[in-house]
C-alpha cells in the first residue's frame, strides 16, 4: 500500500510527500531495529544474572567440598606420618593405631565439580554470558582440570597402596572398613575418619596384621613414595580453594555492578 503511494506521488512529482514517507518509512524501520536490539540487549543481560548467580551456587558448593577434602587429604598424611614414626621406633608403642593409620594412609576420596551450569554455557556457545572478570580470575582454569580426579588417580595406583591392602589380612582391613575408616555426611560424601575406632578384633589378630606390615622390608620405601605422590598433587588442590574463592568475588562484584 504505501510502495504504491509513493509510486504514484512520484509519478505526479510530489517529491516533498514523496521523502516525507519515505523518512516515516526509514525511521520507522531503524526505531523497529533499536527497540529489537534492545531488547535482545535486555534479554542477553537478564541471562547474564541468572548464569552468574547458578555458576556462583555452584562454586559455593565445590567451595565446601573441596575444603572438605583437603581436611581429608591432610588427615590421610598425618596417618602416615604416624606411621613412619613408628616404623622407625625402636618399638610400637600401639599396634592397634599402627595398623589403622598404616591402612588409612591408603585411602583417597573423590568430590566431582558442580558442572551442569558451566558445561550447559560452552555446549549453547554461550559462553559471552562469562564476564571477562570471571576469566580472569580463573573459572575456566578450574573447570578444565579436576584436581581431585588426579589426585585419586594417583592415590589409588600407588605401590604403597597395593602394597598394605596385600599384607593386611581381610578380616582385618574389613573391621578398618567398617569401624574406623571414613565418615559419610547424609549426602554420602566422605568428610573424615571415624574419631573413635574400635576394631573389635582380638588381640592376636591385630598383632599378626602388625607383623604382616612390619615383616616387609619394602613398606617403608613405598611410603616415602607415598608421600611423594601426595605431596605433589596436593598443592594443586589447595591452590584451587583460592582459584574458587577469587572467582566467586569476581562473579558476585559482576552482579553488583
Amino acid at each position: 500500500m504505501l510502495l504504491r503511494r509513493l509510486i504514484e506521488n512520484a509519478r505526479t512529482g510530489e517529491w516533498s510527500t514523496v521523502l516525507v514517507e519515505l523518512f516515516i518509512v526509514v525511521g520507522g524501520v531503524f526505531i523497529g531495529i533499536q527497540a529489537a536490539n534492545w531488547n535482545d540487549s535486555r534479554l542477553e543481560e537478564e541471562r547474564g544474572r541468572e548464569v552468574t548467580e547458578r555458576l556462583i551456587a555452584d562454586l559455593y558448593q565445590d567451595l565446601r567440598a573441596v575444603n572438605e577434602l583437603v581436611s581429608y587429604y591432610d588427615a590421610v598424611l598425618l596417618s602416615g606420618e604416624n606411621t613412619v614414626e613408628r616404623l622407625n621406633a625402636p618399638e610400637i608403642d600401639d599396634l592397634k593405631a599402627f595398623v589403622v593409620d598404616a591402612y588409612r594412609a591408603t585411602e583417597y576420596a573423590h568430590r566431582g565439580q558442580t558442572r551442569a551450569t558451566y558445561d550447559e554455557i560452552v555446549a549453547t556457545g554461550s559462553f559471552s554470558l562469562i564476564t571477562e572478570s570471571a576469566r580472569r580470575a580463573g573459572i575456566v582454569r578450574y573447570f578444565g582440570q579436576d584436581n581431585s580426579a588426579q589426585l585419586r588417580a594417583a592415590v589409588r595406583g600407588s605401590p604403597y597402596r597395593h602394597r598394605v591392602r596385600r599384607l593386611l589380612p581381610h578380616d582385618v582391613q574389613a573391621s578398618i572398613r567398617a569401624n574406623c575408616s571414613d565418615v559419610r555426611d547424609a549426602r554420602g560424601e566422605i568428610t573424615g575418619f571415624e574419631v573413635d575406632c574400635n576394631l573389635g578384633l582380638p588381640d592376636f589378630r591385630i598383632e599378626r596384621a602388625a607383623s604382616a606390615l612390619l615383616s616387609d622390608a619394602e613398606l617403608l620405601l613405598d611410603l616415602r613414595l607415598h608421600f611423594s605422590i601426595l605431596n605433589s598433587q596436593l598443592p594443586n588442590l589447595r591452590a584451587q580453594v583460592n582459584n574458587i574463592q577469587s572467582t566467586i568475588e569476581a562473579l558476585e562484584s559482576d552482579l553488583q555492578q
